[in-house]
């Protein structure tokens, strides 16, 4: 018998330590097209990187959003550890179709992020943003973190927020 298996989307990924390549690894052992983005040169370039899969864009969100197209099956996830380039991406991010935008980082800069991005009149649509991204799994390092980043990615894509059912 035929079972049909939907395709798992596309997820933008910008940064570039090692709990962006843990996420990749998972999200592209799961089935997802994964684009790495990082504006900062040379920082997609190690063996790693290449030997992952992933479409690496030496770029910020222009640059990533030309080569990825991100539609509504479209994750995001904003990991770079630069406050300005979060904002610059994060912009972009929630003024695109993509149905989840997660940014990793302590709940104390998230909200900061929102508020610098509400004077820029930037908002999330309802449902769409998540921070700090992930399932709250216990995770302490960045692959365990990763982790619990794909899982909510899952979770989100199935009509489940923060790993219960939306209403």
């Amino acid at each position: 018998f035929l079972c049909p298996v939907p395709p798992m989307g596309k997820v933008l990924l910008f940064g570039c330590g090692q709990g962006a390549m843990s996420l990749a690894r998972h999200l592209i052992e799961l089935g997802f097209s994964v684009y790495a983005a990082d504006p900062r040169r040379g920082r997609l370039g190690s063996q790693d990187w290449q030997r992952l899969g992933a479409e690496l864009i030496e770029g910020g969100w222009e640059q990533a959003r030309s080569s990825a197209a991100p539609d509504e099956d479209t994750a995001v996830v904003v990991m770079t550890n630069s406050y300005a380039l979060d904002i610059e991406t994060l912009q972009g991010a929630l003024r695109s179709p993509a149905t989840y935008v997660g940014v990793v980082g302590p709940e104390a800069r998230t909200q900061r992020l929102l508020a610098d991005l509400e004077k820029l009149e930037v908002r999330p649509r309802p449902g769409s943003f998540f921070g700090p991204a992930g399932l709250d799994i216990g995770a302490e390092t960045p692959q365990e973190a990763a982790l619990s980043i794909a899982a909510e990615i899952l979770a989100a894509r199935s009509g489940h927020k923060r790993g219960r059912q939306a209403p």
